[in-house]
């Protein structure tokens, strides 16, 4: 999985957040442009069928949590996701923390907030979690435990009411 977030150190740039050093923003960049496609690795659909996977999603303007929300929702399941396993780029949660948030963001979090417990995040940790993505990666439902060095697993599917998602544990900085 690709780490997140872009779209909050884009917005801290855009701000003009000089917590956010063309140095640091540079780094950051480089960071997640690395991320998309990791030396030697290529998510084809042919790995995603080989981790058993049944459904995927680009993550996009919706957010991690937004994309899961609509595949559970259409699916008829429920999902847990363990917020501590979910990679993000340095200084996000610091931005969050710091309301460096787009508007798309807050609107994510407005909408996920009727179907999302968030167990103890706090609200900047679950804003990094509803971020509005420029370019996410791909969020995979597979059937069984996929390959360690394409996916990195954060969650499962649950029976529950239909798009309702449980968060368990803490961002990691």
């Amino acid at each position: 999985m690709k780490t997140l977030t872009f779209v909050l150190i884009a917005t801290a740039l855009v701000v003009g957040d000089r917590s956010v050093t063309a140095v640091g923003a540079i780094e950051c960049t480089t960071a997640g442009l690395q991320q998309k496609a990791p030396a030697g690795t290529t998510i084809t659909a042919a790995a995603m069928v080989a981790a058993g996977a049944g459904a995927a999603t680009d993550v996009t303007g919706f957010g991690l949590l937004g994309h899961l929300r609509k595949m559970i929702e259409a699916s008829g399941c429920a999902a847990i996701v363990d917020a501590g396993s979910v990679p993000l780029l340095p200084s996000v949660l610091d931005l969050a923390r710091r309301d460096v948030v787009a508007g798309g963001t807050k609107r994510n979090h407005a909408w996920l907030q009727e179907v999302t417990g968030w167990g103890e995040l706090t609200t900047p940790e679950q804003i990094v979690l509803s971020d509005a993505q420029t370019s996410g990666g791909l969020l995979v439902a597979a059937y069984r435990s996929p390959s360690t060095e394409l996916f990195t697993e954060i969650g499962e599917v649950v029976a529950g009411s239909p798009g309702s998602i449980s968060v368990t544990g803490r961002v990691r900085e």
